[in-house]
């Protein structure tokens, strides 16, 4: 899949140490596999919410597919976000620390963050098709009660299909279609929420330098893709049709139906791949943004990028 609440694979990598199984692990009940890190994240300067220091991501992973099951994947995985203090063995453990909020330790100084995402894959190789789901949220709840009544708040989910074929020249194409809601339930009516990604008192969210490390549908109350790749000999090529919605403030309910802000994208990208040892990538698209001033109305981007990647 291209999207994911906590690491999605488009998204930038941070500077981090990584430990974790190189291939799957063998047992009576199925495979698993287990990724810990911890690393740096620095800021940006550009945010609403200027930080005076950077702050430290861990973040662990696990997998499982069943033994009998071997279409079947289920996985678990959660982001703690903490004040940069160096890095410290202990920051690979913080992942494993208790689920609900601890009043003890917060009232005494500790400051953090964190996420919880849990996902489950379907595959059918023959065909050439896999679907996937998965289900994340603010995982700082109280204790199991409020856990259990109020499972919607600050919470997201993520849908994804996606169908490979080969055409009479061996191109490989794929297409992928991603849905995505971080919405604001009726909960929001009585409870504060704030947009998926957005984090307090360790501020600019889950992001590095101001990108987000998760899925951009996600930046604010959810959205919507639809990609179509051809892959050859040569590279990659694809179209990217895609929307997002973007609330002007966090209680959307505040906001006329005809003044909600949403925005929508067309892409067309290229990779070709170099006899001379390096990779050449190119964009283009248009963004519409549809009220993206409530007195200006609509704005309009054309987007235009390219890079060099060398191969080892």
């Amino acid at each position: 899949p291209y999207h994911s609440i906590l690491m999605s694979p488009d998204a930038p990598g941070f500077p981090r140490l990584e430990l974790g199984t190189s291939r799957p692990l063998a047992s009576p009940i199925g495979d698993f596999a287990l990724t810990i890190s911890a690393g740096y994240l620095a800021q940006t300067a550009w945010a609403p919410q200027e930080r005076t220091g950077a702050r430290s991501g861990s973040f662990v992973e696990g997998r499982w597919r069943p033994l009998r099951s071997p279409r079947l994947e289920f996985g678990a995985a959660r982001f703690y976000h903490r004040d940069w203090q160096g890095l410290r063995l202990a920051d690979l453990s913080a992942p494993f620390s208790a689920i609900f909020f601890d009043w003890n330790e917060n009232s005494s100084g500790e400051l953090d963050n964190q996420l919880l995402s849990m996902f489950g894959a379907f595959r059918v190789p023959e065909a050439g098709l896999e679907l996937w789901a998965e289900f994340g949220r603010n995982d700082g709840a109280s204790d199991l009660r409020d856990l259990a009544v109020e499972l919607e708040h600050n919470s997201a989910w993520l849908f994804g299909v996606q169908k490979v074929w080969r055409d009479a020249e061996q191109n490989l194409w794929a297409l992928n279609a991603t849905g995505a809601s971080a919405r604001f339930p009726q909960i929001a009516d009585f409870r504060g929420q704030a947009t998926f990604y957005e984090h307090t008192p360790v501020s600019q969210g889950h992001t590095v330098r101001g990108q987000l490390l998760g899925s951009a549908l996600l930046e604010r109350t959810g959205g919507g893709e639809i990609r179509l790749d051809r892959y050859s000999r040569t590279g990659r090529t694809g179209v990217i049709l895609a929307t997002r919605a973007l609330p002007q403030v966090r209680t959307p309910i505040e906001i006329p139906e005809a003044r909600l802000r949403q925005e929508w994208s067309a892409l067309l990208e290229l990779l070709r791949a170099h006899p001379r040892g390096f990779h050449w990538f190119a964009r283009a698209g248009l963004i519409a943004d549809v009220n993206r001033h409530p007195t200006l109305g609509d704005a309009y981007n054309l987007t235009l990028s390219t890079g060099i990647t060398l191969r080892p």
